[in-house]
């Protein structure tokens, strides 16, 4: 699709994903009149109201997180890239094709490399490398999220797959940071009790996801371990831990 495209420009919008206001379009493609510089552009994402709240926060403190980031993301000194920590390096080179545009002379030279899972980021991280730029357009707002969090099979998977890509491109999570995931994991059911209780729910709700937090997040804890870890285990383990693997045998139902 993307070669046969007669415009400079290539957008690309998950079928899932709702644009939010007449100006998603407009707000992301009019980057690209500021620098030749600039790659890709990525849009700002909402959870769809039906979210569940373990998984809302979570989108919304991305967008704080890209937020600090600044809005043209780039790597200013090649050096101090190569020494900064795998999860600061995993922040920075963050790019999602939910919804997004990128020149199209750019994906030519530069295609998406033909994976299961992550080719966004895997582009991201090889354009910024480089030397060009990728932005976050936060007035360029689509709904989109997926309530994965009410399986533990299916979270276990999730992040068996995005520790397994962080660990290949990026080395994030090795064995010795397992005090370090402990912490971000609990810091993250701290983060799910607050914001839980913030919500103007009733009281059974609350208390069914307060109790719940703790067993998704352990599916995380696991997942994010084996994944980052899969070389280690048989390859038939990993495609049976590996929720990709699971999409792609599984029939596609029109």
């Amino acid at each position: 699709g993307a070669q046969i495209a007669r415009g400079k420009i290539v957008v690309f919008l998950n079928a899932d994903a709702l644009p939010r206001g007449e100006n998603w379009l407009n707000c992301l493609v009019d980057n690209f009149k500021d620098d030749e510089k600039i790659a890709g552009i990525y849009s700002r994402i909402y959870p769809q109201p039906d979210c569940n709240p373990l998984r809302s926060w979570e989108i919304l403190n991305e967008n704080s997180n890209f937020y600090n980031q600044g809005k043209i993301k780039h790597i200013e000194d090649f050096d101090k890239f190569s020494q900064m920590e795998p999860r600061d390096k995993r922040r920075l080179l963050a790019f999602q094709t939910i919804s997004c545009a990128i020149r199209k002379d750019f994906l030519l030279r530069y295609p998406f490399e033909d994976l299961d899972f992550g080719e966004d980021l895997t582009w991201s991280k090889k354009i910024m490398e480089k030397g060009f730029k990728i932005v976050f357009e936060p007035e360029s707002i689509v709904v989109h999220s997926h309530n994965f969090y009410f399986s533990f099979i299916k979270t276990f998977k999730k992040y068996f797959d995005d520790a397994r890509l962080n660990k290949q491109l990026l080395n994030i999570w090795p064995w010795y940071d397992f005090p370090i995931l402990a912490e971000h994991i609990l810091y993250k059911i701290f983060r799910d009790m607050n914001y839980v209780l913030s919500l103007n729910k009733r009281i059974s709700y609350k208390i069914g996801w307060l109790i719940y937090s703790p067993i998704i997040r352990l599916a995380e804890f696991l997942g994010v371990i084996l994944g980052a870890n899969s070389q280690r285990l048989p390859s038939r383990l990993q495609n049976q831990f590996s929720l990709v693997c699971e999409i792609r045998k599984s029939p596609i139902s029109l």
